[in-house]
C-alpha cells in the first residue's frame, strides 16, 4: 500500500477548503452514484485512502483525482493548489457546480495528464489555450460546459494528441468554427490515429462532412447529432468498419443509403432521424444483425419496408415514423425473437387493402408492459437488461425544478413543456428559446434544460415517441383499438381513407 506524499495532501486539503458541499445540488443529482468524496479528506488520514485518489505505489504521489457527482460548490480559484500536483495523470471533476467561473490556465500545467473529464461542472467563457498544449491525452471530455472554444485551440489540441482515444465535445459553443471544411484540415493530421470515441454533437459544425473521416479506421463510437451537416453520408462511412454506435440524427443529410453501409458489421446503434434520406430502406440493414437499435424517423425513406429487417434478431427498438412508405407492414416482424420490441412505424399512404399488421405494429409499443416483462425475465434478468434505464427515470422524477419547489419536479415539468410543444405545433427553435428564457427567469439552481436536445435526453429513457393515430376528419373517432380496422367512421359514415390522385392509393385521414 502507498503512503501519501505530505505536500501532495496538504495541497489537497487546501483544495477541499476552498469549496463547499451542497448535497442538494442539481449538478450531481441525476447522474451516476452521486457521493460528497470529498468528505473522507481528513488531515492525518494517508491520502492515498481517500475517496477518489490514486497514488504511485513507487513514489506515492497522488497521480489520480476523481471527484465527479461530489456536490462540490464554489469558485475555481485561478490559483488553486490543486495545480501544484505536477505528477496528476487523471483529473475528473464533472457534474459539479463551480459558480460558472472562469476555466483557469493552470489546467494546462499538467503536463502528464492523460484524462480529463470537467463535464457539465459550470465553468464558462473560452476554453484555455493552454490546454491544447498537453500532448498525453489519451481522454478528454469538456461537455456541455456552455463554454466557446476557439479553432486554434481545437487545432493544437487535435494535432498534438497523436494518442487520444475518446474526444467528448458535445455541447461547446464552436461558433467561430463551424465550416466542416475545417474538421476536413484538423482530421487530415494523422491518418493512423487511435481515436475511438467521437461526440461533437450540438457543436454547430455545418457543411458536407469531409471523406477524410474514413481514415478514423479504430472509431467504435460516432456522434453527430444536432449539427447542420448536409450531403450524402456513404462515402465517409466505408471504411469504419469498427463502429458500433453512430448517431447522425437531426442533420441534413440527404440521398438514398446506399448497400455499402453493410460494411459496418459491428454496428449495434444507428440513428438517423430527422434527416432528408430518401428511396428505399437499403436490404443492407439487414445484414448488420448485431443491431438493437434503429431509429429511421423523420425522414423521406419510400418504398416498402424491406423483409430482410427480419434477420436483425437483436432487436429491441425500431422507430420508421413519418416516412413515405408504402404496402403493408411485413409480417416477417414476427420472426424476431427479441420478446419486447420497442415498434413505431406509421404509413403515410396505405394500399386499398390495408392489412391488420399496420395496426399490430403500432400496437407493439403501446402495449409493452414492464410487468410482463419483470414476469418473463424474473427481476434480476429485468434489472440486468433494463435497471439504468429505470433508475434514470426514477432519477429524473426526484429532482426537483429548483430548491424548494414543491410542485414541479425536473421531469413532470419538461413533461408539462413537451406537451405543450406538440399541442400547439411549436418549432424545435422556438422550443428551445422558450426553455432558455424559463431557465433565466428561474432561480439560478433551477434544473431546467437548456435546450430541445436536452429536453430530449431527459425523455428518451421514458420511451416517448410521437406517434400519429388517425382520426375521423368529422371529429367523432380515433381510429385505434376497436375501430383500428374500419374503413368508415361508424357514427358519420365518411371513409377512413381518402385517394390520394397523384399515386392512385389511398391515405389515411389524420
Amino acid at each position: 500500500m502507498a503512503f501519501c506524499n505530505h505536500d501532495d495532501a496538504s495541497a489537497l486539503l487546501s483544495f477541499k477548503s476552498s469549496f463547499s458541499l451542497n448535497i442538494s445540488s442539481q449538478s450531481s443529482l441525476g447522474y451516476e452514484s452521486p457521493y460528497p468524496k470529498i468528505e473522507s479528506w481528513e488531515n492525518g488520514r494517508n491520502c492515498c485512502l481517500w475517496e477518489g485518489m490514486s497514488c504511485d505505489t513507487k513514489s506515492s504521489h497522488v497521480i489520480g483525482i476523481d471527484l465527479s457527482c461530489s456536490f462540490l460548490q464554489g469558485e475555481f480559484h485561478p490559483n488553486t493548489t490543486l495545480f501544484k500536483r505536477i505528477h496528476l495523470q487523471k483529473l475528473n471533476l464533472a457534474f459539479n457546480d463551480f459558480f460558472n467561473s472562469p476555466m483557469p490556465n493552470g489546467f494546462g500545467d499538467h503536463v502528464a495528464l492523460t484524462h480529463l473529464n470537467l463535464s457539465t461542472s459550470e465553468f464558462s467563457g473560452v476554453i484555455p489555450s493552454k490546454i491544447s498544449h498537453l500532448s498525453k491525452f489519451v481522454s478528454l471530455d469538456l461537455s456541455f460546459l456552455e463554454m466557446r472554444i476557439e479553432a486554434a485551440t481545437l487545432d493544437n489540441v487535435i494535432v498534438n494528441v497523436i494518442d487520444i482515444w475518446e474526444l467528448t465535445l458535445d455541447g461547446l459553443d464552436m461558433s467561430s468554427i463551424k465550416r466542416a471544411l475545417y474538421l476536413c484540415e484538423l482530421l487530415e493530421f494523422n491518418q493512423s490515429t487511435p481515436l475511438r470515441y467521437l461526440d461533437l454533437s450540438v457543436t454547430g459544425f455545418s457543411g458536407k462532412l469531409p471523406n477524410n473521416i474514413n481514415h478514423l479506421e479504430s472509431l467504435n463510437y460516432l456522434d453527430f447529432e444536432f449539427c447542420d451537416f448536409e450531403g450524402p453520408i456513404s462515402l465517409f462511412l466505408s471504411n469504419l468498419t469498427q463502429v458500433k454506435h453512430l448517431d447522425l440524427g437531426f442533420n441534413n443529410f440527404s440521398s438514398e443509403i446506399q448497400s455499402s453501409l453493410s460494411n459496418l458489421q459491428h454496428l449495434t446503434f444507428i440513428d438517423l432521424s430527422d434527416n432528408s434520406f430518401t428511396g428505399p430502406i437499403a436490404k443492407c440493414f439487414g445484414n448488420i444483425t448485431q443491431l438493437n437499435h434503429l431509429n429511421l424517423c423523420w425522414n423521406n425513406f419510400s418504398g416498402e419496408i424491406p423483409s430482410s429487417l427480419s434477420n436483425l434478431q437483436c432487436l429491441t427498438y425500431i422507430n420508421l415514423f413519418d416516412n413515405s412508405f408504402t404496402g403493408p407492414i411485413p409480417q416477417c416482424f414476427g420472426n424476431i425473437t427479441q420478446s419486447y420490441l420497442l415498434f413505431t412505424i406509421f404509413l403515410r399512404e396505405l394500399p386499398d387493402n390495408p392489412t391488420i399488421s399496420h395496426t399490430e405494429a403500432i400496437d407493439a409499443d403501446t402495449g409493452f408492459r414492464i410487468e410482463e416483462m419483470i414476469c418473463d425475465l424474473g427481476q434480476d434478468g429485468f434489472w440486468q437488461a433494463h435497471g439504468p434505464l429505470y433508475e434514470k427515470i426514477e432519477n429524473d422524477s426526484k429532482i426537483t425544478l429548483y430548491f424548494g419547489c414543491t410542485t414541479f419536479t425536473r421531469l413532470s415539468t419538461v413533461l408539462a413543456l413537451v406537451n405543450l410543444k406538440a399541442q400547439f405545433g411549436w418549432s424545435d427553435n422556438s422550443f428551445t428559446e422558450l426553455l432558455m428564457l424559463l431557465k433565466k427567469l428561474l432561480p439560478e439552481d433551477n434544473t431546467l434544460p437548456k435546450s430541445q436536445y436536452e429536453a430530449k435526453k431527459i425523455l428518451c429513457p421514458v420511451g416517448m415517441e410521437y406517434q400519429k393515430i388517425h382520426a375521423c376528419p368529422n371529429d367523432c373517432i380515433l381510429y385505434r383499438n376497436k375501430y383500428a380496422e374500419m374503413r368508415t367512421c361508424p357514427t358519420c359514415g365518411v371513409s377512413h381513407y381518402k385517394v390520394n390522385n397523384h399515386k392512385d392509393s389511398y391515405v389515411a385521414t389524420t
